[in-house]
């Protein structure tokens, strides 16, 4: 057998007007030449339309065996005026009659099957035809009538007897390993975050931390004897379980069956492509008409990946943009008294700034991995790789495959990633940090410790507490310090109360697992922060306050099509009341374990690589845990772009979730619009439409929580 030409695939246009000039109905013939033997071997004909005595359509098959009954004839028409013509049937000028009805030749397909027991050898080809009925009367009223198309098709396949067995029995792997997962994570995920209703034992907190911090909250007032009614948070609604526990499954799936689809289609590519003597042909298919297609369950399971990771892409933008980000300042004031020396607020400033743009960084450039693919696949005719003809050299156009055509594309995907990803690990390796590494470098050296709850009990807690006594300084200091960083002359940057456990000394990144009564505390004191600043409501502006640029901002935001729900003059009403102050203080005590019983933490040893990606609590976690955990972050250890936990927050830390996305998006806009240059634009305007998204209320909610304006995060 031959090399086999890329599969012609022809849609001619019919005037169907034209049949009726013609002479009467031409049967033909087809044969097969042997060109060694110059022996003529008929082709058989396969009419689809054929019906037996009892009208039943015995020729169309929707499964290998209703094949065994086909009927098949010698000889076929293209179009048929003859039988059209009834009694009724009127002339035309020479007298010939016109038909009431023409029949015509709509399908025309040539397959060619290749035998599974002999190596090169094909089976007798199949020519079948499919036909279809147009009414004359219909000419005159609707044009359209008077046109059709004829399309033409030339097939070479093979019968694959255990290839749909083989696809089930990795299909039911895939979603056994699938449902393992998901249980873990769901059952991790629970451990996480339900908790049992704990008793209010923290009365007049924020009395205290105002009192300690030297504040006052207007009035004389130091605060309630209690917190009042405290908020019930002792678990989720029923309805964020059940959404959160549907996304953990849909994003199984995605995990599991994206590499089954790839595999998959890999192999086909693999082993019809790169074949010297043809034993290997793809899987007829019918373009989808039925479940019996060999491509069916390839294309439904490519539709459900891209439909299921579009969704947990937006679950995870949603967590990121609502998720609690705090900034502890550690620096001292220069003076005794923190009202004549107060701390400057620019350090916290640029962290916030630092942390806005990080929030939609990547390692990787998606500009850069689709600039390449549009070289290669248009400007190097690569896409061609996917015509459905054995031979890796050959780029001649054609109709391309759907299974080649993911392969060759979603190859592509995975080699730009490797390099981009391989490249980061080699500046790494010649002392280039990655970006949430340098986050944590310029936060120490700031004194500006991070706290962010991405959960309702956990979150990540970054210790930027450097050594020294004041951040505050002259740039000739903060040289020096960073000379000292880097000959390791410098004291050790982990939590003080850790310092005489080894192990910990240079811990700055941790898992943080909280309990109720934590949560009670710190939302208790939010909410009392709340009220004052409500009752203190916000102060009036001036008229040549009108002038400033906070307040031109305020108006442009204000007249934004997405506003912002806590405008300038709130947050300013928080800052009189001290909330900012009170909330430092209030974490500053529980990091130093000033705080007893559910407000106390211990460490807990660090998660293993398998159990740190599908976030597996340690094992003193309970919904009845009588303290908070701090376990130490390793997972910068286990991949190759030293990447933290904590940048699960980011885009930064979502890496692999964001390439799936780009590349399953890819693949369905390639199967809709079958054009390579189209599917590249459509993938990077959806990925920038959920950056700007994510940007955009990302940064609403980091100057909501911090009470940083945003008019300072540039």
């Amino acid at each position: 057998l031959p090399h086999p030409r890329p599969h012609p695939h022809r849609t001619l246009a019919l005037t169907l007007t034209l049949t009726l000039t013609l002479t009467n109905p031409r049967f033909y013939e087809l044969f097969l030449i042997d060109e060694e033997t110059d022996d003529m071997m008929p082709v058989p004909v396969l009419l689809r339309d054929y019906r037996d005595s009892g009208l039943n359509f015995i020729n169309v098959n929707y499964e290998d065996a209703e094949e065994s009954n086909d009927i098949f004839v010698r000889r076929f028409m293209l179009y048929d005026t003859l039988s059209g013509v009834s009694d009724s049937s009127t002339t035309n000028d020479d007298g010939t009659y016109i038909p009431d009805v023409i029949r015509y030749a709509n399908k025309i397909t040539l397959s060619v099957q290749i035998q599974d027991t002999s190596a090169g050898k094909i089976y007798p080809p199949i020519l079948e035809l499919s036909y279809k009925e147009r009414e004359v009367s219909y000419w005159d009223s609707d044009s359209t009538m008077k046109r059709d198309f004829i399309f033409f098709r030339a097939e070479y396949s093979m019968k694959v007897s255990n290839y749909e067995d083989v696809v089930i029995a990795f299909f039911s792997v895939a979603c056994v390993l699938a449902g393992i997962t998901w249980t873990m994570r769901v059952n991790n995920w629970s451990r996480r975050n339900v908790r049992m209703r704990a008793a209010n034992s923290h009365t007049n907190m924020e009395g205290r931390l105002r009192g300690a911090d030297g504040l006052n909250s207007g009035g004389g007032r130091a605060g309630p004897p209690s917190m009042g009614r405290q908020p019930d948070d002792s678990g989720y609604s029923s309805f964020w379980y059940l959404w959160c526990v549907f996304m953990i499954l849909i994003h199984c799936l995605v995990i599991f069956f994206f590499p089954f689809i790839f595999f998959l289609c890999t192999y086909w590519f693999v082993f019809f492509k790169m074949q010297d003597t043809v034993y290997v042909m793809l899987p007829p298919s019918n373009n989808f008409e039925n479940e019996d297609d060999d491509y069916y369950i390839i294309w439904v399971l490519i539709y459900l990946c891209f439909f299921c990771q579009s969704t947990w892409i937006i679950h995870l933008i949603y967590g990121q943009c609502t998720c609690d980000v705090f900034f502890i300042d550690y620096e001292r004031p220069h003076g005794k008294d923190r009202a004549e020396t107060p701390v400057s607020v620019w350090r916290t400033i640029f962290a916030a700034n630092e942390w806005n743009e990080l929030q939609t960084s990547r390692p990787t450039s998606l500009s850069f991995t689709l600039f390449v693919i549009t070289m290669v696949l248009v400007g190097w005719k690569r896409e061609y790789l996917a015509t459905p003809q054995p031979n890796m050299n050959d780029f001649t156009e054609g109709d391309l495959n759907m299974i080649l055509r993911f392969a060759n594309t979603t190859w592509w995907f995975v080699v730009l990633e490797l390099f981009q990803l391989g490249f980061n690990w080699l500046m790494i390796y010649f002392g280039r940090e990655p970006k949430d590494q340098l986050f944590i470098d310029f936060c120490t050296m700031a004194k500006i410790s991070v706290l962010v709850l991405d959960e309702r009990y956990h979150g990540y807690y970054l210790h930027c507490d450097s050594p020294h006594a004041h951040a505050d300084t002259d740039m000739a200091t903060l040289t020096e310090r960073l000379l000292a960083e880097e000959s390791g002359h410098s004291t050790a940057r982990g939590i003080p109360v850790l310092g005489d456990r080894e192990e910990y000394r240079d811990i700055q990144c941790f898992d943080i697992y909280l309990t109720n009564g934590w949560s009670i505390w710190f939302n208790s004191i939010r909410s009392f922060l709340e009220r004052e600043a409500r009752e203190a409501g916000p102060k009036s502006t001036s008229g040549g306050g009108k002038d400033m640029p906070a307040y031109r901002a305020q108006q442009r935001q204000s007249r934004s099509f997405l506003r912002n729900s806590t405008t300038l003059r709130d947050r300013h009403a928080h800052l009189e009341v001290g909330a900012m102050e009170i909330i430092n203080k209030g974490l500053r005590m529980f990091i130093s374990q000033g705080l007893k019983n559910d407000l106390f933490w211990d460490v807990s040893p660090p998660q293993s690589l398998f159990g740190a990606l599908i976030k597996t609590p340690p094992p003193d976690i309970s919904a009845s845990s009588a303290y908070n955990v701090l376990t130490p972050d390793r997972l910068h250890r286990y991949t190759c772009t030293g990447t933290y936990a904590y940048a699960g927050v980011h885009f930064y830390g979502i890496e692999w979730d964001l390439w799936l996305h780009n590349a399953l998006t890819f693949a369905m806009f390639d199967f809709w619009f079958k054009d390579t240059a189209t599917s590249v634009v459509c993938t990077w305007a959806i990925y920038q439409i959920l950056r700007f998204f994510r940007g955009y209320f990302g940064t609403a909610n980091l100057a909501n929580r911090t009470l940083v304006d945003s008019t300072f995060l540039i």
